[in-house]
């Protein structure tokens, strides 16, 4: 009996690929994604085991297989805002606040309801604020809105949950 030669993990990441993913349109310059068609984690991003690593986020290892090495800290970016695309061409290290601040740009943070564990929805806070500036005591406020004292005083004095497109 003949022991089976271990593929290598170039050899293991291309069944698992689709290169005819749709053209971003924010970058269409840069071809088409290459889907991820194995497992996704919950949030959409693919599970590949590399080095090792059980679990490995795909478009990490799909940059250091066809980049490059990671730089200790950074996070790889995607310019094509596609979670399943592992396409080299679409990927960028950057840092976590350069990754917020792609997220936010683009329009994929999760806000008020939409989040998980949201409560209030953006006329919710305009409708706290607009009463904590008439002079209504946020313990008040929180009770008819079921949220904690804090949060709703936080809201009021625009702390917290500012208005879409406004810096908070």
């Amino acid at each position: 009996m003949h022991a089976r030669a271990k593929k290598t993990a170039e050899e293991r990441f291309w069944p698992k690929v689709d290169k005819n993913g749709p053209v971003p349109d924010c970058a269409p310059h840069l071809g088409p994604c290459w889907l991820w068609k194995a497992f996704k984690f919950w949030d959409g991003y693919g599970s590949f085991l590399y080095r090792g690593l059980a679990g490995a986020r795909a478009h990490r290892a799909s940059y250091e297989m066809f980049v490059g090495p990671i730089p200790p800290g950074l996070c790889v970016l995607r310019r094509c805002n596609v979670r399943a695309c592992v396409n080299p061409d679409h990927l960028w290290v950057g840092t976590k606040k350069q990754n917020s601040e792609q997220m936010v740009a683009q329009g994929r943070q999760q806000r008020g309801v939409e989040r998980y564990n949201g409560k209030l929805t953006d006329a919710q806070c305009q409708e706290i604020r607009d009463r904590y500036d008439a002079g209504e005591h946020p313990r008040d406020i929180a009770k008819d809105f079921g949220i904690i004292r804090r949060y709703a005083l936080a809201v009021g004095r625009r702390e917290r949950r500012a208005p879409q497109g406004e810096p908070q």
